[in-house]
């Protein structure tokens, strides 16, 4: 099991590494600046691609990522084997939404392993094989989509991290950071959904409720205008006085006036009458 005192020993060391402590802070969505001094430019590229995903700039990303692009690596060139940056291109195109054709080229020359496996799969939107490494879909998902993490990738994910005992010993920063992200984001969503299988009942339950609803006030609605267009009718038929008053056409043009008139109250009525029934079952709607 990972101790706090690893994790903290750990991060205290790591942040002292500028490219780590730029990967770390991308994770978190915090605020990171970096030296522009002597840097390669393909630093600079990871450098501008992390602040991109902290700022939220689609513009800059683009800018950096059309550079970076242009460039038809080998399966020797340095870069394409840098895990923090990989996996900052990956985080970034998906969420920015831009074409993965480049970066799936560039995992295809990578050597073969399990973070290269689970890179591939996320560009392939596959989150459950179980060649993944679930401590990165996990970081993966919470960063770009929650909605997509199971409870089978939560607790794959969670197992994998007590259960790897020499996570510190392994050396890969690229790993360890993003199991303790992982970690992190677990217990994060354990506060916010005590229960995953819970919410997501109550999550569907509450559209099925809200469409019952809905279709309820849409019967009281109908039956209401037919009700009303009867007793109009019956008032102008058993009343002599309106019946001399009005000619058919006149009968019909008032009729329709009721029912022009009518059905905004009416469409007004349901709108508040599906309100109060909502209300009555304990139910507060916010859209």
């Amino acid at each position: 099991m990972v101790s706090l005192e690893e994790q903290n020993n750990y991060l205290s060391n790591a942040v002292k590494n500028e490219k780590l402590l730029a990967f770390y802070s991308m994770l978190q969505f915090s605020k990171f600046d970096y030296s522009k001094d002597n840097l390669s430019e393909i630093d600079d590229i990871y450098y501008k691609i992390i602040n991109s995903v902290i700022k939220s700039n689609k513009q800059n990303f683009k800018d950096s990522y059309k550079v970076i692009s242009k460039r038809v690596p080998s399966e020797s060139t340095p870069f394409i084997h840098n895990d923090l940056q990989i996996f900052s291109i990956i985080l970034a195109v998906f969420i920015f939404d831009e074409d993965r054709s480049w970066i799936k080229m560039v995992i295809g020359k990578r050597s073969k392993s399990l973070i290269t496996t689970t890179f591939e799969n996320i560009l392939n939107d596959n989150y459950h094989s179980n060649s993944n490494i679930q401590e990165i879909i996990t970081v993966f998902l919470y960063l770009t989509n929650k909605e997509k993490l199971t409870n089978e990738i939560l607790e794959s994910a969670y197992k994998a991290i007590l259960n790897n005992p020499s996570l510190f010993e392994n050396k890969n920063d690229f790993h360890i950071i993003i199991a303790l992200k992982a970690f992190e984001s677990i217990l994060s969503l354990i506060k916010e959904f005590p229960n995953k299988e819970e919410h997501n009942f109550l999550k569907y339950f509450e559209i099925r409720f809200k469409k019952r609803i809905k279709a309820f006030s849409t019967f009281v609605y109908s039956i209401g205008l037919l009700l009303g267009v009867y007793y109009l009718y019956q008032l102008v038929l058993l009343n002599k006085d309106v019946k001399d008053f009005l000619d058919n056409l006149n009968a019909v043009l008032g009729i329709l006036g009721y029912l022009a008139i009518s059905g905004g109250l009416f469409a007004a009525f349901k709108n508040k009458f599906e309100l109060l029934i909502l209300k009555l079952f304990g139910y507060n709607k916010k859209d």
